[in-house]
């Protein structure tokens, strides 16, 4: 129960010779990855460690969240300018994923507080890649091209939100 597991699902021994150093993996993926990586699984399941198994789950996640932040860059410092208290009008879709924002945050904290790290990164890897990445980002792509300041103070706090759930 809980053992680290090589790429076929063993369990890592020195006497198998299928041991990954920690510092190869954070040599090549970072010390964040790897906390990612072992964050995904409930504790006491099996934690498959490599390098195809940090392809499949974390990579995607970071190039997700990358690529967002690149498209949201140009809107973050106009949205900054804005407070919450600043009457905007916000879409439909706006409303929305700021709701998802705020249970993605509860959700996140509720598992950090519970030690459920697991159901933490599951809230918050789903967030990014479904709610933001592939629903509004997509439904606002031509509204932020044009520079909708609505848009702009949506990025901005949910990037905002973003950095201190990752780095609570």
């Amino acid at each position: 129960l809980g053992h680290l597991l090589d790429k076929n699902g063993e369990k890592m021994s020195k006497s198998k010779g299928n041991v990954i150093l920690p510092q190869e993996i954070f040599d090549k993926y970072g010390a964040d990855a790897m906390r990612l990586q072992m964050f995904m699984t409930a504790p006491g399941d099996g934690k498959r460690i490599s390098a195809e198994s940090f392809e499949e789950t974390v990579r995607p996640f970071l190039n997700i969240l990358w690529n967002s932040l690149l498209f949201a860059n140009p809107l973050l410092e106009k949205g900054k300018m804005f407070r919450d208290d600043k009457k905007i009008r916000l879409q439909i879709e706006d409303e929305w994923i700021l709701s998802r924002l705020a249970e993605m945050r509860d959700a996140v904290t509720k598992g950090l507080d519970d030690y459920h790290f697991n159901d933490s990164t599951a809230a918050l890897t789903g967030f990014v890649m479904d709610d933001f990445s592939r629903n509004y980002i997509k439904w606002v792509r031509e509204r932020a091209k044009e520079g909708d300041e609505r848009v702009a103070f949506v990025f901005y706090h949910v990037f905002h939100t973003l950095a201190h759930v990752l780095a609570p």
